[in-house]
């Protein structure tokens, strides 16, 4: 038997150690059955891989900047995937459809990818060689309507009432105009080419982002996929081109902005500005 000063030393132990053994958190995962399992999808750097979707896309949401996801002009069911940097992490990426559908993918890099170009109407199909290729969906807005070709006209031909802009590499971004309807922004750029080497766009990237990043904060980025964009890709030597990017109607918080930038392909040159909620509230409206 312990003596009385062992039994008392013993019982302040257990006194002590009782108060730290309560404060064990309990962790309730969620059951394996609402798990769902991710497609595994191999991106790379120099390829660009396609995914077609048998609805229109309503979002798409990456797990690191790392990968690019990008809308094809004109077309509303089909995305395309792109590493930013050699080697990133693997990461994931969830695609919102808008029959309700979502589509969960992990995102790993390849120097060489298995595949580039994915029809995911042939997922829930049992006999995937008779399936049929789904039909390309035309958005909202139609590329080729008249009124379209109307709109884009008058905002090129327009004198630019903005001032916003940013340079680098003897180039430079500028904001001229941004117009509204009822359901979108049209949001008009020119790219001004002082060098005597051509400009080609890779990729272009619109997101609503931070003002100031506070220290030890995460800062959160929400992108913004076009629902329309002119093709041009091409800003020749000494030359400008015009771009203009037709978005959902949106403001922002003034502690936000949407950051804009042109990634040149196969290159080294990056073009960026930021649009902040002062210049939305300028918008014109728009026959």
């Amino acid at each position: 038997m312990c003596s009385m000063k062992q039994c008392v030393s013993l019982f302040f132990v257990i006194i002590c150690v009782l108060p730290a053994l309560a404060q064990v958190p309990t962790y309730h995962y969620l059951p394996a059955t609402t798990v769902i399992s991710p497609y595994t999808l191999e991106i790379g750097f120099n390829k660009t891989t396609i995914l077609m979707f048998p609805a229109p896309i309503r979002d798409a949401d990456r797990g690191q900047r790392d990968v690019i996801v990008d809308t094809v002009p004109g077309v509303s069911n089909v995305v395309r995937v792109k590493a930013t940097r050699k080697g990133f992490q693997p990461t994931n990426l969830n695609v919102f459809t808008k029959d309700g559908r979502l589509y969960s993918f992990e995102v790993l890099y390849a120097e060489a990818p298995v595949g580039t170009t994915f029809d995911l109407s042939r997922v829930d199909s049992s006999t995937v060689s008779n399936a049929k290729p789904m039909p390309l969906i035309i958005p909202e807005i139609e590329a080729f309507s008249p009124l379209l070709n109307q709109r884009l006209q008058h905002i090129r031909n327009v004198r630019p009432f903005y001032h916003v802009g940013a340079g680098t590499y003897n180039m430079r971004l500028k904001l001229r105009s941004i117009y509204f309807t009822s359901d979108h922004l049209y949001l008009h750029f020119r790219i001004y080419n002082h060098s005597n080497i051509p400009f080609t766009v890779d990729f272009s990237r619109m997101y609503i982002k931070d003002k100031h990043r506070v220290k030890r904060t995460t800062s959160q980025e929400e992108e913004i996929v076009p629902v329309y964009a002119t093709s041009e890709k091409l800003v020749p030597g000494n030359s400008s081109t015009d771009f203009v990017f037709v978005i959902k109607k949106i403001t922002i918080p003034d502690a936000k902005k949407i950051h804009v930038n042109f990634q040149e392909k196969n290159g080294g040159r990056r073009l960026s500005l930021n649009i902040k909620n002062r210049h939305i509230f300028r918008a014109r409206p728009l026959f």
